[in-house]
């Protein structure tokens, strides 16, 4: 498993991206990419004061895409071809800001 809040290109300290990966597959279904992301956001907005966090998501990936928006991130106009596990792909690009994980928050703590 791997989570990460990076730089989205780094000229915006108080916005970072949202990563993460299941693997391998026979742990994909359990609930372990939503605990992996509401941690990595809950910590991003509540330790690190972050203003926004963004994540992208391959089209073809639903189960990521239902997490995105399980976070209560919303899609922006923003979408682009990259290189995912090798092979490009449309992406669909999320963001959520810190009003918008206030609203949103369930007592969730990093």
């Amino acid at each position: 498993m791997y989570r990460a809040l990076t730089w989205s290109d780094g000229t915006e300290p108080e916005r970072r991206e949202l990563g993460y990966v299941v693997g391998p597959s026979s742990r994909w279904g359990q609930g372990l990419g939503s605990a992996i992301a509401r941690l990595a956001v809950d910590c991003g907005f509540a330790t690190l004061q972050l203003e926004a966090i963004d994540a992208a998501a391959a089209e073809s990936n639903e189960h990521s895409i239902r997490i995105l928006v399980g976070l209560g991130m919303t899609e922006t106009a923003e979408q682009g071809l990259e290189t995912y596990l090798g092979t490009p792909a449309l992406t669909r690009s999320f963001s959520l800001s810190r009003g918008g994980w206030l609203r949103g928050r369930s007592g969730g703590r990093c």
